[in-house]
């Protein structure tokens, strides 16, 4: 025999079940497919799930024999004469990284001060945006300090620094969680064969050292 098809009273019944209310229009919206949901539903349990198989925990957007693309590191980069350093971090914090570039190299501006005006955004913002999962905020200015004085080494010995552009959320540190939230870029971190590909390929024209 056919089970009848799920009413609108079902549905009100199960509202007070559940401690919900829907509207009328709500309702009638999931009378058109709940019929489907009931049906998933039999299937899941039709399959035995033993009590020592682990929840899903893992989500992989890519399709079945989806392959990633191989570093075309098409970055070109012209630095421009830099202008004069703003007074306001704001006006700082929001320049194009070429003017960036440009009064680190000119000396106007060191790697520490703009690490210390992004982590300070990051903490006034947030909160709010929740945009962050971790903030390493130690780990950030150790690399500003690093990055300055290899850069001030390399002034002494080439008469020019040069300086390497990182991106949040497409390199990740050993131990940290990545926040693309994806096996391909979690892989692709320093390290990995191909991030060295990468970064090899850049250091040939010039683009990273």
């Amino acid at each position: 025999m056919t089970e009848p098809a799920v009413s609108v009273a079902d549905i009100e019944a199960a509202e007070r079940v559940l401690a919900i209310t829907y509207t009328a229009r709500e309702r009638e919206l999931m009378i058109g497919n709940i019929e489907g949901q009931i049906a998933s539903s039999r299937l899941r349990r039709a399959k035995p799930i033993a009590n020592s198989v682990p929840m899903a925990s893992r989500f992989d957007p890519r399709l079945p024999n989806f392959r990633m693309p191989g570093p075309l590191c098409l970055l070109r980069l012209r630095t421009p004469a830099p202008a004069s350093l703003p007074g306001d971090d704001e006006d700082i914090a929001f320049a194009p990284v070429t003017q960036l570039a440009a009064w680190i190299a000119a000396g106007l501006l060191s790697s520490r001060r703009l690490t210390e005006i992004y982590l300070a955004r990051i903490q006034a913002l947030n909160p709010k945006l929740e945009c962050y999962a971790m903030v390493t905020a130690d780990l950030a200015r150790a690399e500003a300090d690093r990055r300055r004085r290899a850069a001030s080494a390399e002034v002494s010995t080439s008469g020019a620094p040069r300086h390497t552009l990182w991106h949040q959320g497409s390199v990740r540190h050993q131990g940290d969680s990545s926040p693309a939230g994806c096996r391909a870029l979690s892989r692709s971190g320093p390290g990995h064969g191909r991030y060295h590909r990468a970064i090899v390929a850049c250091r040939r024209r010039g683009a990273a050292r």
